[in-house]
């Protein structure tokens, strides 16, 4: 059986490899969603580029919480861009916003619904230390995924298992410091690299942070996985496009 997958998100509907949903934690965690064009419209329009510059190295200070804003009504809005290997483009706009809590286990987690899928929107647990996922509004798990570890410094990492693929694990990785420009303007970010091992063959997702803005861009492969349910059952992965989330705008 197929399923497919982004190796992104945050936090987002179509990001496993940018967050990584259901997955225990073995240093610290992540979140996963699920990608389905369908509910995307093909479109001609072409969209703005985003740019990077570096930063120097002695001058970055280490990243905290303020990275990962979620105090309750913090909304974002992205244009989301979806590319298939057969050339296909496709674009929509998706919006998440931090609206109520819930209870997972004896956790107090909050509620980060979508635009697409309520169901699919993520249960996080904010802390000076970490953000966590607790799986999605519609299936809670006290399998913890770490989205990130705090603090971020250049070339942290940690490793978490991957989604629901039996012993499947991702590296997260600090890559880098840099100045991204994106539809909503100009931030300087961290960038997050999450790679699955490399017998897969699979290019990395990235994902960048900006602090008092939270996720400003994602990048990932999007994967249709085969097998990997149990010990017996071998994993492999396709990749059958590529897809980015830009940040267009911010309620705070």
């Amino acid at each position: 059986m197929k399923k497919y997958f982004t190796i992104l998100v945050l936090t987002i509907a179509t990001l496993t490899l940018v967050t990584g949903c259901s997955t225990t934690d073995t240093t610290t965690t992540s979140t996963t969603a699920t990608t389905s064009t369908s509910t995307t419209t093909q479109t001609s329009t072409t969209t703005e580029t985003s740019t990077t510059s570096s930063t120097t190295t002695s001058t970055i200070q280490p990243g905290g919480v303020e990275y990962y804003p979620h105090s309750e009504g913090a909304s974002w809005q992205y244009l989301v861009t979806v590319t298939s290997t057969t050339g296909a483009v496709y674009e929509f706009t998706y919006y998440q916003t931090f609206e109520g809590t819930t209870t997972v286990g004896q956790t107090t987690v909050q509620k980060l619904p979508n635009s697409l899928d309520s169901d699919q929107g993520q249960l996080i647990e904010v802390s000076d230390g970490y953000v966590k996922s607790y799986g999605t509004i519609g299936s809670p798990t006290i399998e913890t995924s770490l989205i990130l570890n705090f603090p971020l410094t250049l070339g942290a990492s940690w490793i978490t298992l991957y989604g629901d693929v039996y012993g499947t694990t991702l590296e997260v990785k600090v890559d880098s410091f840099e100045s991204l420009t994106v539809p909503a303007g100009t931030f300087e970010c961290f960038k997050i690299m999450r790679s699955l091992a490399p017998k897969f063959g699979v290019p990395p997702a990235y994902v960048w942070y900006g602090a008092n803005v939270g996720m400003v861009k994602t990048s990932s492969p999007i994967l249709s996985e085969s097998g990997g349910t149990d010990q017996s059952s071998e994993v492999s992965f396709t990749v059958t496009g590529t897809m980015t989330y830009e940040l267009i705008n911010k309620n705070f």
